[in-house]
């Protein structure tokens, strides 16, 4: 959130997109501070303007912020974040009908603390609550039907502290510790029939399934850390950490020692180099448990180690060259619950082609080389990536449906006296996907798939562009109206692909699978008041 300033301030924007406005200000002499903001989302008014028939989006927040300094080394600041939406959403075809409500709450008190030789700390004490319920129907020719009605309700109450000893100039001292106690409450029913099944690990393997599960887990999460920050050199610093994890959702996960560091050498005054290696342990949150999937317990800690290399050098004053190597190394990750061919549906639980993934190991590596540009009014980026993100299930390595082979992105940024001008392109490989075909029609059609995301779908290309111009009341403060286009030249990306078994005249029955567009051109206009 925005902190507040010493003068009373604040901004109003209205878009095709959003409708909000924000304020805050000082009291007491700038003893005191506060903060409001509220903000609506128009997407429901931008889909009836273009006639679509994607569904009905309605979405609210409202931020509250007041605090006071009491002494020199004590300030208090009170909270509040709330997220209110309700959505009816729609597949392309109307075949598919989910309307879903979520409502979120975070609630907290900050104590800043501050004391002379070097000392200082916080103290964070929140709490959340976290609700949703989502119903919804699918009637899918060739594919299948089915509903489904799915509550969620969670509650997190969290106590963190966090402290620092500045140890002459050239050493800091970190600590802290953090303590969850969470509860929730799942209860899910479906009842899905499928007119088609998929031979591959993890899919459904019954034309027809009900469902009906309640789960309520209840247990915390603690943690602990220490970090030493040392600069033995002008021209050298290191991190050194070592953290502690424990939590009780998951039956028989022990406690966990998390070693770090980060190595940083600055050879020339224009150049940094810099080295860093951990293992990091994150467990599910009470609120990532796949209930929808049949899941009843929770998943022991996912555990990586991440080794990361990079250097940054600027070329010129205004160009700076920046290369970055990075693995992670998964040993024991999550399974998952994703659909093999269409990760972007409405209801993902009613389709056959709903998969479980049991991986045995994962990595994600890559490269990244980038330059950044700014000088006076202009400034931009150009960047290159290299990557994949892999599992290996049964001893075979398979590419994960998020894995980008190659991506580049660009931007280029002016800003003038009254006018100002962006443009931002990005470009990757085709998402993976899988080569499906119809095997049999008899006992029942069943698909035989290749290797899992094997293949890929079209490349992706998008340009996206805006035009704002600033107008200055001395009074009144300053009005920005600007023109945003996603999507620029209107390609029709594809997202995902699709699939149905087809009747040709009731003489041949195949698998008709072909890949869908993600959302092609999109206008806005708006303003922005700030006073």
């Amino acid at each position: 959130p925005r902190l507040p300033g010493s003068e009373l301030h604040g901004q109003a924007v209205l878009s095709l997109f959003t409708a909000g406005v924000s304020a805050g200000g000082a009291f007491a002499d700038g003893a005191g501070d506060w903060a409001v903001s509220a903000r609506r989302g128009n997407m429901d008014y931008y889909l009836d303007l273009f006639n679509s028939d994607l569904g009905e989006p309605d979405y609210y927040d409202l931020y509250a912020h007041t605090g006071r300094r009491i002494n020199e080394w004590l300030a208090v600041s009170a909270n509040s974040l709330l997220f209110d939406d309700r959505i009816t959403a729609f597949d392309n075809d109307q075949e598919e009908e989910a309307v879903a409500d979520y409502r979120d709450e975070y609630h907290w008190l900050r104590f800043d603390l501050g004391a002379p030789d070097g000392l200082g700390g916080r103290v964070l004490a929140a709490y959340t609550h976290l609700e949703s319920e989502r119903s919804g129907t699918a009637e899918l020719p060739g594919v299948g039907s089915g509903t489904l009605h799915d509550e969620r309700h969670f509650t997190i109450r969290s106590l963190q502290a966090d402290g620092w000893w500045r140890i002459g100039a050239r050493t800091l001292l970190q600590a802290g510790a953090e303590w969850r106690q969470q509860d929730g409450w799942y209860s899910y029913q479906d009842e899905a029939e499928f007119e088609l099944l998929f031979l591959t690990p993890g899919a459904p393997t019954s034309p027809t399934r009900t469902r009906s599960l309640t789960v309520e887990p209840s247990g915390h999460q603690a943690a602990a850390y220490l970090n030493w920050r040392l600069e033995p050199a002008a021209a050298f610093a290191a991190d050194l950490g070592l953290r502690w994890d424990t939590e009780s959702l998951a039956p028989d996960d022990d406690s966990h020692w998390s070693p770090r560091a980060v190595l940083m050498w600055r050879p020339r005054e224009d150049t940094r180099l810099r080295l860093g290696w951990g293992r990091y342990y994150q467990a599910q949150a009470i609120n990532e448990l796949q209930v929808p999937d049949g899941e009843r317990e929770y998943q022991r800690a996912q555990r990586a180690t991440h080794y990361v290399a990079s250097a940054e050098h600027e070329l010129t004053p205004a160009l700076t060259l920046r290369t970055e190597l990075y693995r992670k190394e998964y040993d024991r990750p999550f399974a998952r619950h994703e659909n093999l061919l269409n990760t972007l549906v409405v209801l993902p639980e009613l389709k056959p082609d709903r998969i479980l993934i049991t991986p045995d190991e994962a990595v994600s590596e890559g490269a990244e080389i980038s330059l950044n540009y700014e000088a006076g009014s202009v400034s931009g980026w150009l960047s290159y990536s290299h990557s994949r993100v892999r599992d290996r299930v049964d001893g075979e390595w398979l590419h994960r449906s998020w894995d980008q082979r190659d991506y580049v992105s660009a931007g280029w940024n002016w800003r003038g006296a009254r006018w100002e001008a962006s443009m931002a392109a990005t470009w990757h490989r085709g998402w993976p996907t899988s080569e499906v075909e119809l095997q049999t029609l008899e006992p029942f059609p069943l698909v035989d798939v290749a290797k899992r995301n094997a293949s890929r779908i079209s490349d992706y290309l998008r340009i996206d562009a805006r035009v704002a111009r600033r107008f200055e009341f001395e009074s009144a403060g300053e009005l920005t109206a600007f023109i945003e286009v996603t999507n620029l030249i209107n390609r029709a990306n594809d997202c995902c692909v699709e699939y149905q078994l087809e009747d040709e005249e009731l003489e041949e029955v195949f698998l008709d699978v072909e890949a869908t567009n993600s959302i092609e051109l999109v206008p806005s206009v708006g303003v922005v008041w700030k006073f």
